[in-house]
């Protein structure tokens, strides 16, 4: 904290010592971060800076314009990525259909016309006897006021048939420790990242679910799912 000052930095909502020490603007709620830098240092502002940024951007601008042009109802060619789903058999996993308020369906139809789009799910066939719910988790800002929902399937009884996957994951202690000695960083945008792994075509039917008098099956993984975090 006696350094805080001294690098221009400060907490929200509390008094730092140091005459530098401002206080932070509140977060702007549901609005995505900008990769657009508050301050240019000066270095950055100079004739052989901006040069050799042009030419790293024209380096790879080729690898951008084909990494652009992905479609997003594709998936991930890798065949260990496919997402196995193995319960005992004869085991039949079935949800009655969750009630929704009115104003609620139309949140519920946006997400599945875009699932639709994106071909991260299907109609299920025939006579399936599966069926889980869809559930709304809710967003809240500072004040505790609900401002979206998230659409999603609630997997937690199909979780429960599924054997554990006991792949270890790093430890969040462990990736900041690497970050230790470097000065350029960069982020990865992983929205929707689980949409893209396959499931294995004859699980789809246990991820499915009704709405509007239809069942849907889930082509590509739904976010839950118990061994998507090690897999991915």
């Amino acid at each position: 904290m006696d350094y805080f000052h001294q690098f221009g930095l400060a907490i929200s909502g509390l008094a730092n010592p140091g005459d530098e020490a401002t206080r932070l603007p509140e977060p702007e709620e549901d609005k995505k971060p900008s990769i657009v830098p508050g301050q240019i240092p000066d270095e950055e502002k100079t004739s052989q800076f901006i040069k050799a940024k042009e030419n790293f951007m024209k380096y790879i601008m080729a690898s951008l314009e084909r990494n652009a042009q992905i479609p997003k109802s594709s998936h991930c060619p890798v065949p260990e990525m496919k997402v196995n789903l193995p319960i005992p058999e004869g085991t039949v996993l079935y949800r009655r259909l969750h009630p929704y308020a009115e104003k609620q369906n139309s949140i519920l139809d946006e997400a599945i016309q875009q699932w639709l789009k994106d071909d991260v799910i299907t109609l299920a066939p025939a006579g399936n006897v599966h069926n889980n719910t869809l559930t709304l988790v809710v967003k809240k800002d500072k004040k505790g006021e609900k401002t979206l929902w998230r659409v999603c399937l609630d997997p937690r009884p199909l979780n429960k048939l599924l054997p554990d996957d006991n792949f270890p994951l790093l430890l969040v202690a462990d990736i900041i420790a690497k970050l230790a000695g470097h000065a350029i960083f960069t982020t990865l945008d992983l929205l929707q990242v689980y949409h893209r792994l396959p499931i294995n075509k004859d699980d789809q039917k246990l991820t499915a679910f009704m709405h509007n008098g239809k069942q849907y099956m889930f082509k590509k993984a739904p976010f839950g799912l118990k061994p998507l975090s090690s897999l991915f």
